[in-house]
């Protein structure tokens, strides 16, 4: 069975699909793929989203059994709502992979970025239901026949004419064509009229057919379709949920929205959960793998949701003010050296270390306040629903060579006695470090020293050994931290932690 256009093998299923398809049949639930079946094989791989009709009198029971295996309910990204269409997220665990169920318990179809018509064939589309290797789907007939409107009713002035100039490709896109080809190679011109012929009389059969004849044709005759659009629009006028003037007004807006991510005005949106959003603080030595995990994780999130990664640490190489002030505290700590072996005057030394200290204590603070400001960046982010990944997070009960990991610092590098100037540096970067709170969720990458060093050769060994303490002693204060075994093969730490962070979204 030729099922994606390219192959004559059949679908491998994820293994949530399967049972959530077992599952509604047993409680009777009856549903269907509706469209876009001709690439159904890679729907059910979780490459993309399924389409679902599902039988609204038992919508109950169908978000029962999502539930139960463990699909969580997601709001849609802002602009792409729609009544009687609501999203369910879930998780694969012998893949990994996220799947998106777009499930329908209204045929909602228009104009791009609208969806502004109710197509109200449900009931005969439910009640034509076949099996496709495992997946419910309509018959092929009423499968044609919305594709023909969705196109119709997407059709726009400027791709007509494109079409009757012959300028550039096709005003119809390449994949509806060749799904309408596909579907009827799967009918045929006589069982369409048919189907037409038992639906209610909403657009007339004649129109219909010449829609499925200009998809299927090398010739569009743009204008001619851009007529038909205009027909099939009054036709369903009684069926439309939002006025033209309404759907122009949110295709444009729709419009501005991607000219304004293209050009970085605005950033992409996607769903969020019903819950809410999360924080999660990911920590561990150098060398446990971080910096690869988050980015798998944030694409692995970012397929579906917003999320947001945020780096807690600090940059490798300082630029700016604290470059400068890096140079002042090393000048002043060495000249400092020079006058300690010359018998220098006392008075001058003192000078030299307030001046060293003082600006070590500007660039502490500095990056406290840098630490902060990302860490409210990132509740704000949570706040409206997004999940939040912190590379690296502040860890007081974390002692790490006597200073508390990515912590405030002062106190362990600055020998007292403290000037007035100093004392207060140390007490201003307690109080912006006291103001970050604990992530919702701390998971920590464990590895140990000697695989540390494998990864990193070039690091300190006794550093690499203290922090991988400090996250030991930590987990076994039982502090609600999560640690992850980090000397194992990357997929499988990944697989882990992708496990973990599901139960917590």
């Amino acid at each position: 069975m030729k099922v994606d256009g390219t192959s004559d093998t059949h679908i491998t299923m994820l293994g949530i699909l399967d049972e959530l398809f077992a599952a509604l049949a047993r409680r009777g639930v009856r549903c269907c793929h509706w469209k876009s079946n001709s690439h159904l094989a890679a729907a059910a791989r979780g490459e993309t989203d399924l389409d679902l009709l599902v039988d609204r009198a038992r919508a109950d029971a169908f978000r029962q059994v999502a539930a139960d295996l463990g699909f969580k309910s997601v709001r849609a990204a802002p602009g792409k709502h729609y009544p009687g269409v609501e999203n369910h997220l879930g998780y694969d665990g012998g893949t990994g992979r996220l799947v998106h169920l777009h499930v329908h318990y209204d045929l909602v179809l228009g104009q791009q970025h609208v969806k502004d018509h109710r197509l109200p064939i449900e009931e005969h589309v439910l009640a034509s239901v076949t099996q496709l290797d495992g997946v419910p789907v309509p018959a092929p007939e009423l499968e044609l026949i919305i594709l023909a409107l969705r196109a119709v009713l997407k059709y726009r002035l400027r791709d007509a004419f494109k079409d009757a100039f012959g300028i550039g490709p096709s005003g119809i896109p390449g994949p509806i064509r060749d799904e309408a080809a596909w579907l009827l190679g799967r009918t045929s011109p006589h069982a369409v009229r048919t189907t037409l012929a038992e639906l209610p009389p909403i657009v007339p059969a004649g129109w219909v057919m010449e829609i499925i004849g200009r998809l299927t044709s090398p010739r569009t005759r743009g204008l001619w379709l851009l007529v038909l659009r205009e027909r099939v629009r009054v036709a369903l006028r009684p069926m439309r949920r939002v006025s033209r003037t309404g759907a122009t007004a949110r295709y444009l807006l729709a419009l501005w929205r991607k000219r304004a991510r293209r050009t970085g005005i605005a950033t992409k949106r996607r769903m969020t959960l019903h819950d809410g959003g999360t924080t999660i603080g990911i920590v561990g030595s150098d060398g446990a793998g971080k910096t690869t995990l988050i980015a798998a994780l944030d694409e692995w999130l970012a397929w579906r949701l917003d999320v947001r990664t945020l780096y807690m640490g600090i940059p490798p190489e300082p630029s700016g003010l604290r470059w400068f002030l890096k140079r002042v505290t090393r000048l002043a700590r060495a000249a400092e050296r020079r006058i300690d072996g010359t018998g220098g005057r006392d008075v001058v030394r003192r000078a030299l270390r307030e001046v060293g200290d003082v600006s070590l204590g500007l660039r502490r603070v500095d990056e406290a306040r840098r630490r902060l400001a990302r860490h409210r960046q990132g509740l704000r982010h949570a706040a409206r629903g997004a999940v939040v990944l912190f590379d690296r997070y502040p860890l007081p009960a974390a002692s790490v060579q006597g200073r508390s990991m990515d912590g405030a610092r002062l106190k362990q590098e600055i020998a007292p006695p403290w000037s007035p100037p100093v004392a207060w540096l140390m007490r201003r970067e307690r109080g912006l470090y006291d103001r970050v709170t604990p992530p919702r969720h701390l998971l920590a990458l464990n590895v140990t020293p000697e695989q540390s060093l494998r990864r990193k050769p070039d690091h300190d060994p006794v550093g690499i050994a203290a922090k991988t303490a400090a996250i030991r002693t930590l987990a076994s204060d039982d502090t609600g931290l999560v640690v992850v075994d980090a000397d194992q093969p990357a997929d499988r730490v990944l697989a882990e932690v992708k496990a973990r962070i599901w139960t917590w979204l």
